[in-house]
């Protein structure tokens, strides 16, 4: 692991923390462990696996197929419908800063999408 990644979470946590905003540091790999040293200097940032990601765009694929199966263009009520259809299923803000707060070093695709319907 470089410090790359650790470089760009002290960025975005001066520039942004400041401002309210939480900062999480992730990195998306198809790796299932990290080496030793690797870990030992990971800090906070978390693991996510590509079968994580995956299984997130599946999710909102879904939900944006919904919403575009009941849209219309000229039927502003039918839009209405679709749009209410999917807000049902988006999870709570804040979903993902949930699924990252985890004490695991490895976020797993069931705790990354757990919030999602």
């Amino acid at each position: 692991m470089s410090d790359k990644p650790h470089n760009q979470y002290a960025r975005a946590s001066s520039e942004f923390g400041t401002r309210g905003y939480v900062v999480r540091g992730t990195i998306v790999t198809h790796l299932t462990e990290l080496a030793r040293d690797a870990e030992a200097s990971a800090g906070s940032i978390k693991v996510l696996n590509k079968d994580a990601i995956l299984r997130l765009w599946g999710n909102a694929k879904i939900l944006l197929s919904v919403y575009r199966d009941g849209w219309s263009l000229y039927d502003i009520a039918t839009r209405n419908t679709a749009a209410q259809a999917v807000k049902a299923r988006v999870p709570a803000t804040g979903w993902i800063i949930r699924a990252l707060d985890v004490d695991e070093r490895f976020v797993t695709a069931e705790t990354l999408t757990s919030e999602w319907r």
